[in-house]
């Protein structure tokens, strides 16, 4: 007959292990939480004619530089709807693709537009952040 104290041993070690399965668990949906987040806020930036600040959530990876984007041109695009269509994430956690649906008016070629928009979104585990590794949509490419 095993005693009091084995079982508690047996309990305590079953407790831990649970509770430290459940940390990277936790730290998981915090991380995909954080992705849908930050691609929720920047398609609102898109949304509202906010092309700089969506711009600033573009990030190189280590050593690899991002063109700066001229923003200025945007001022003709109207976008009038922004949807997640679909987000895959890598089996590490630290990538992700998204596509977007986004609908846009062109004032000077009057015409609403929609854009099928694939996004390449990697983890800094340092800032705890998603960040955009492509530019903005390509508005002006669209059919």
């Amino acid at each position: 007959m095993k005693s009091v104290k084995t079982y508690s041993i047996h309990l305590l070690s079953f407790i831990l292990m649970g509770m430290l399965c459940g940390c990277g668990s936790v730290q998981e949906r915090k991380q995909i939480d954080a992705l849908g987040e930050r691609t929720r806020a920047y398609g609102k930036m898109l949304r509202w004619g906010q092309y700089e600040d969506a711009s600033s959530m573009r990030r190189a990876r280590e050593g690899e530089a991002l063109k700066s984007i001229d923003t200025g041109h945007f001022k003709e695009i109207r976008v009038t709807s922004y949807r997640v269509t679909r987000s895959e994430l890598t089996e590490d956690r630290k990538e992700a693709t998204v596509s977007a649906s986004i609908d846009y008016y062109h004032e000077r070629q009057n015409r609403l537009t929609t854009l099928n928009d694939q996004q390449s979104w990697w983890y800094d585990g340092q800032r705890e952040k998603w960040y955009l590794e492509d530019d903005l949509p390509a508005f002006f490419e669209a059919p």
